[in-house]
């Protein structure tokens, strides 16, 4: 369904929550969600954002992230303005930060500004409902399925076969040290279209993916995305955890060769991408030749 025009559930739960009376719905497309999403104004000049699921899988993910609103309170948190569950499917409201400064372009004061809202997440309390890192580990590195089926990796014209014959079990030795346990609280999708800079704070939005593990992940996987837009390289600000980084480019390498989780995604573009950084970044850290068609 087109995300322009909301439901009868979705109207009669904004008027529900919203603190005035609803004047117009905007619609919000682009981005990598499937969610419905708008810019509700109301009529005090007040503006709300609103998300709606639109299946099982991201009514599972509003949930997590509707509880992370009801159980954090930090700088970094947006508004939150409830939840409404009487539609099809569940929508979220939270405070519109359209109108913030959403990165890029990245100064040095708004990386360390994000490099300190992240430290700041890692050293939060965990509500107990977030789950573990180190349990979904395989589903946040990725060496392993390469090796298995390297097919895919080698679709994506990044390296020979003869340099993935030489280096892809260094890869996968060092992946497989990764050290995933901690009891700091993880974002697990810092990137810029998650954050944004509203007066003097970082917001960071998107909370469905939360977990307690390495709060390190958070700062590493932000990387790649940093330097693609036009932030220095990975290797520039972090050389350490040589294990989780090689572990983040095999995330990349497993995922960007899969089809499109629906129509009009661009996520594996996106991937690709980001593997393009992360993989040279591995090599790097590993003390291992980069791969020979990035050179």
């Amino acid at each position: 369904m087109s995300s322009e025009h909301p439901r009868r559930e979705t109207l009669d739960a904004a008027e529900r929550l919203a603190p005035a009376r609803i004047s117009e719905w905007r619609p919000i497309v682009g981005g990598y969600s499937s969610n419905r999403r708008w810019v509700v104004t109301l009529d005090n000049g007040q503006s709300l954002f609103a998300k709606e699921a639109v299946n099982e899988d991201t009514r599972r993910w509003l949930d997590l992230e509707r509880r992370m609103y009801e159980a954090v309170t930090a700088d970094f948190m947006p508004t939150y303005f409830g939840w409404d569950t009487t539609a099809e499917f569940p929508v979220l409201f939270i405070e519109d930060l359209s109108t913030a400064e959403w990165p890029p372009p990245w100064t040095e004061p708004k990386i360390e500004a994000v490099r300190a809202v992240v430290e700041q997440i890692n050293n939060t309390r965990a509500p107990a409902f977030v789950g573990s890192l180190a349990a979904e580990k395989q589903r946040h590195s990725g060496w392993y399925e390469v090796a298995r089926s390297p097919e895919g990796f080698a679709s994506l014209g990044l390296a020979s076969d003869s340099w993935i014959d030489a280096n892809l079990a260094s890869l996968l030795e060092v992946e497989t040290s990764a050290q995933w346990e901690g009891d700091e609280l993880l974002h697990l999708d810092i990137r810029s279209d998650n954050l944004c800079f509203s007066g003097s704070h970082v917001k960071v939005v998107d909370w469905n993916l939360a977990r307690v593990g390495n709060g390190a992940y958070d700062l590493l996987f932000w990387l790649p995305n940093l330097h693609l837009e036009g932030g220095p390289a990975p290797w520039e600000v972090s050389v350490e955890e040589p294990e989780m980084i090689a572990a983040i480019a095999g995330f990349f390498a497993r995922q960007a060769p899969q089809p499109d989780p629906w129509e009009g995604s661009t996520v594996r573009q996106f991937q690709r991408e980001q593997l393009e950084v992360a993989l040279p970044w591995a090599c790097k850290a590993l003390g291992i030749p980069e791969p020979d068609l990035l050179q």
